[in-house]
């Protein structure tokens, strides 16, 4: 969502963003947060069931209170890996490789039904100094040997690439 034309990043997204369904108010994290009964709408009950356990979703929403001190995600989830995959799966009675299918399809749908929502505001300023620093990571990555990363280490490297032709 960051990457510019030509291969740089561009700094960041408002955090604040226009509520979903057409509300006029603006919202903290308004694009990313998701109500359990959205996760429920947007998706067949077992794959709800799997994203809400492994992401820890909560009907009245994940984030503590003291963290929330203005009280705008009562009720909100951020979607937060909560451990293993395959430590999921053996709670729901499920195959390791058929929960990693099921919970990749749930977040393409997820995906596409946030697609709908206003988008938050691009600060598409260039930062040198920051496109260093994810030029670092991104090369960091594609020289991993770390084996979740197998299928997108070239990926990587070839936006490390662009990034670091567009700075020079």
């Amino acid at each position: 969502d960051l990457a510019a034309p030509g291969g740089a990043f561009f700094s960041a997204e408002d955090a604040d963003s226009l509520l979903a369904h057409g509300k006029p108010e603006h919202a903290e994290g308004a694009f990313y947060v998701w109500t359990r009964a959205e996760i429920d709408a947007a998706l067949a009950p077992a794959d709800a069931a799997l994203v809400c356990a492994h992401f820890g979703v909560e009907a009245a929403g994940n984030v503590p209170a003291e963290l929330d001190p203005q009280g705008e995600f009562t009720g909100k989830n951020i979607l937060m890996q909560r451990g293993p995959l395959a430590a999921t799966a053996q709670a729901l009675g499920l195959e390791p490789e058929v929960a990693v299918g099921k919970l990749v399809a749930a977040l393409e749908t997820l995906r596409a039904v946030r697609g709908k929502r206003p988008r938050p505001h691009l600060d598409d300023k260039i930062i040198t100094a920051w496109n260093g620093l994810m030029i670092s990571a991104l090369a960091r990555a594609a020289v991993s040997s770390a084996e979740c990363l197998a299928d997108v280490r070239d990926g990587y490297r070839a936006a490390a690439v662009r990034a670091a032709e567009f700075i020079e």
